[in-house]
């Protein structure tokens, strides 16, 4: 298999079908890694790896849980993982975790699941940026970025 990074820059967006597949499998994916507490934080395609069943349909894999945390885990496990740091991968990043919140729970990793969709379905972010302190910026007080399939809030 490949990771779904790899999918993306041979082609900008999926076809709804396999996209809405992959968002499924990934939703699913983090209901039982919830289930057991843990929370992914660094929910992106590179993380996500595709696998050909012998039936020739992909099975979503979730990887790298090396920023990961436990809902309830100790405060000295926490700081190992400097919770309250800006960690994670930015286009993917909630705006709680952009600002550095140190009560980043199970939501996060929709959020992240949620750009991951859009990306898939229109070849763009939400929100972007020329550098890392403007993405940040836009993130947390932006208003995402109009594709031509939905309209801006008023």
């Amino acid at each position: 298999g490949n990771d779904l990074a790899t999918f993306l820059e041979a082609a900008d967006r999926l076809p709804q079908p396999w996209a809405v597949d992959i968002a499924i499998q990934v939703l699913n994916a983090l209901k039982a890694v919830h289930a057991k507490g843990v929370i992914h934080r660094d929910l992106k395609p590179a993380n996500i790896f595709l696998v050909s069943r012998p039936d020739g349909h992909m099975m979503v894999k979730l990887l790298d849980f090396g920023i990961s945390r436990l809902k309830h885990e100790k405060k000295q496990i926490r700081d190992l993982t400097r919770t309250g740091a800006v960690l994670g991968t930015p286009h993917y990043m909630p705006p709680e975790q952009a600002r550095g919140a140190r009560d980043i729970d199970h939501r996060a990793d929709l959020y992240s699941a949620g750009v991951i969709l859009y990306r898939l379905l229109t070849g763009s972010f939400p929100f972007d940026a020329e550098d890392y302190n403007n993405l940040i910026i836009d993130i947390t007080t932006g208003e995402p970025v109009q594709t031509g399939w939905h309209s801006r809030r008023t």
